[in-house]
């Protein structure tokens, strides 16, 4: 079980996701930055390619950006809601294997002495845990999650 509270979880959550999406905007940066030292008026197709792989990367992590950026907000939208009776878009859910954040699909997360999962609720796990109450069980994909806990 984990010894973190909703709130806990949820700040550990929001400094992570905050600290990712200030190391791709310093990697943004370091783009811009080498992509307006290193322009050369000069023409040709080495020059060209070299630019347009620099722009084609520097899009790549604006959209990572603002995939990071959304995640964040659905946390930041969690923080000032109670834990519910069911399981609902943001509430943390404990199985014997698992803690799972439902709504934000974040990845692995180690806190503490705690993993966290998170989860989109249109996953096949997060949507079939929606609804669901303590001590419900759900099989996907030749596994059981019981519900242990519902912060």
């Amino acid at each position: 079980m984990s010894s973190l509270d909703r709130s806990q979880l949820l700040a550990s959550i929001h400094s992570h996701l905050s600290e990712r999406i200030e190391a791709m905007y310093t990697d943004l940066r370091d783009l811009q930055d080498a992509t307006s030292s290193n322009y050369k008026s000069t023409a040709g197709d080495k020059h060209d390619t070299a630019r347009e792989m620099v722009r084609m990367e520097m899009d790549n992590l604006a959209k990572r950006i603002e995939n990071e950026q959304r995640m964040l907000h659905q946390v930041e939208q969690c923080a000032g809601k109670n834990p519910t009776e069911k399981v609902a878009t943001g509430s943390f859910v404990q199985t014997k294997d698992h803690l799972l954040f439902i709504g934000s699909a974040f990845g692995l997360l180690h806190l503490e002495k705690q993993a966290v999962m998170g989860i989109s609720e249109l996953s096949p796990v997060g949507n079939a845990l929606l609804g669901k109450k303590l001590g419900e069980t759900v099989d996907i994909h030749s596994r059981s999650y019981r519900i242990l806990r519902i912060l």
